[in-house]
């Protein structure tokens, strides 16, 4: 089993958001507003973002949607970032390499990028959350069943927590590792969400 993941790199390869959205599967990652804004927010601390690819071995590479997905945030930002690929054993590196727009290079990861501490952290990270995605606790509640921190709590300890409405269905889920950072950010979130599949 395998379903695509992402998390946000910042300049020292620390992890500034990880991406996990509903609707994603083993060859689709949605993007989001909320993802764009963090991305926004930290343009001057990016090194990069990284994603899951299923599978394993040599031959790894961007799909045609990543490549356009890379050169619309890049020219948003108006810099070049670093897009990191990983699948069950191998790390490539996407850079643009122009003149045109959609010119990328593929290149192996080097072991000097690999064996940064902070580096070999979130590819644990995303490869436990991308091909063993089963062994992940979901916890579903409805809104309002816990706080936000409590929320905060059990996706830092590697859980799911799903949020549904009276009819069970999903409306929103967090976790794990990326929580939201206070109410105003969890409730309007929600919301959105909420009245996007209503009730």
């Amino acid at each position: 089993m395998s379903i695509e993941n992402g998390c946000l790199i910042s300049l020292d390869g620390s992890v500034l958001h990880w991406h996990s959205p509903v609707g994603r599967s083993s060859v689709y990652l949605p993007d989001s507003r909320n993802l764009w804004d963090i991305i926004w927010e930290n343009r001057n601390n990016l090194y990069g973002f990284a994603h899951s690819h299923p599978g394993s071995g040599v031959g790894l590479g961007p799909s045609w949607e990543d490549i356009t997905t890379f050169s619309a945030i890049e020219i948003g930002l108006g810099k070049r970032l670093v897009w990191p690929i990983i699948n069950r054993d191998h790390v490539v590196l996407v850079k643009y390499s122009g003149p045109k727009k959609y010119h990328y290079d593929v290149e192996s990861a080097p072991e000097e990028f690999l064996c940064q501490d902070n580096t070999r952290n979130w590819i644990s990270k995303l490869r436990h959350l991308s091909y063993c995605d089963q062994d992940i606790e979901e916890i579903i509640i409805k809104k309002d069943e816990l706080s936000p921190d409590k929320i905060r709590e059990l996706g830092d300890q590697g859980k799911r927590v799903i949020i549904v409405n009276e009819h069970g269905k999903t409306m929103i889920e967090y976790g794990p590792y990326n929580m939201p950072d206070d109410y105003s950010d969890f409730y309007p979130d929600f919301e959105e969400q909420f009245s996007k599949k209503g009730n």
